[in-house]
């Protein structure tokens, strides 16, 4: 019986071998923080619906395109799961929370 260990890359070569497949993750939440304000200033979220829609059309594209993207190493069986789990997902995830806590933590501590 073949061991799956020896099959595939470790965490970090699989970064390494696919990192063209995951940037498009990891950089959805930059995309995200600097589109979402735009649309705000060009009035497109200056209702509810209109935040609604603008979601719709813009940001769940977005995040759709970043996994479909992210997701060709697993799905032509060169990574485990685990893997695309924790590059797909998981660092954009930290990536999301890194950049509000930049931009969001002086804010709380400065004040209005």
């Amino acid at each position: 019986m073949i061991d799956s260990a020896s099959i595939f890359p470790s965490l970090g070569a699989s970064a390494r071998l696919y990192w063209r497949s995951f940037i498009y993750a990891w950089l959805a939440p930059v995309f995200v923080l600097i589109v979402w304000p735009l649309l705000g200033v060009l009035g497109a979220l200056s209702t509810k619906l209109s935040a609604v829609i603008s979601f719709l059309i813009v940001i769940v594209p977005t995040m759709m395109f970043a996994n479909y993207k992210a997701r060709r190493p697993l799905q032509d069986g060169k990574i485990p799961r685990v893997h695309f789990v924790i590059w797909a997902n998981l660092v954009p995830f930290v990536v999301w929370v890194t950049l509000l806590s930049i931009i969001f933590v002086p804010l709380l501590i400065l004040g209005d």
